[in-house]
């Protein structure tokens, strides 16, 4: 869905259609009852997450590079099932296995779910993974202090952590921290607002950007350690 509207209509008149992290699997299940194999755009991650748990080994899975017009599999060329174009998101693509280790050694008592389009190693060392409407399910439906450190965009996770913070829904949420910036944000019940950012190997350029939007919205900038 996160596409040009060419895309989506080039997909249509080649018997495609579009995907969501909500309906992903539905979607691919479809596309394998007419087809052998799928060609998975523009999330490599959301991809290779979907096919792995219907079943698809990786081995059949094949990545595309639109820039170099390569195809990379290591399979034979008439078993590739999945072919994956070679994008993603970046902020689920540079949650790292590092980032994802440190929360636990961190929260031991939490459970960490993240986004299909994280990447799939990243998939694999945590507690679930879904959509958007999973990742706030799984928060909402849990029992009262729990923890949960989630690996998505910081706006959800804010949203979640302002909706659970009351003494009658009390849980503690996390943000996962990825590879690019840290923006951990934890609200615990009858305690402060602790805000701590981190920003590694961004230009000056963007840091002033993020600066000026903190600005507009009229929130209290943070230190930044570079």
């Amino acid at each position: 869905i996160n596409s040009k509207a060419e895309v989506k209509a080039f997909c249509g008149v080649h018997d495609g259609t579009t995907v969501t992290s909500g309906n992903a699997e539905k979607v691919v299940k479809w596309g394998f009852s007419v087809k052998d194999k799928i060609l998975f755009l523009p999330d490599q991650n959301l991809g290779k997450n979907t096919a792995a748990a219907l079943g698809v080994d990786e081995k059949y899975m094949a990545l595309y590079d639109q820039h170099t017009e390569k195809l990379t599999y290591v399979c034979k060329p008439e078993e590739v099932k999945m072919i994956l174009w070679n994008g993603y998101c970046h902020v689920h693509h540079n949650i790292t296995e590092e980032k994802v280790r440190e929360a636990r050694n961190e929260n031991p008592d939490a459970r960490i779910i993240v986004h299909p389009e994280c990447k799939h190693e990243i998939v694999k060392m945590c507690d679930g993974s879904g959509s958007t409407t999973y990742l706030i399910k799984a928060v909402e439906n849990s029992d009262k202090n729990t923890k949960w450190v989630i690996g998505t965009e910081y706006n959800l996770v804010q949203r979640l952590k302002e909706k659970f913070t009351d003494r009658n829904r009390s849980r503690t949420v996390f943000r996962l921290r990825n590879g690019i910036f840290v923006l951990m944000v934890c609200r615990i019940p009858d305690k402060v607002l602790v805000l701590k950012t981190v920003t590694r190997n961004l230009s000056l350029s963007i840091i002033l950007l993020w600066e000026r939007n903190w600005k507009m919205y009229g929130w209290k900038i943070p230190d930044v350690e570079i």
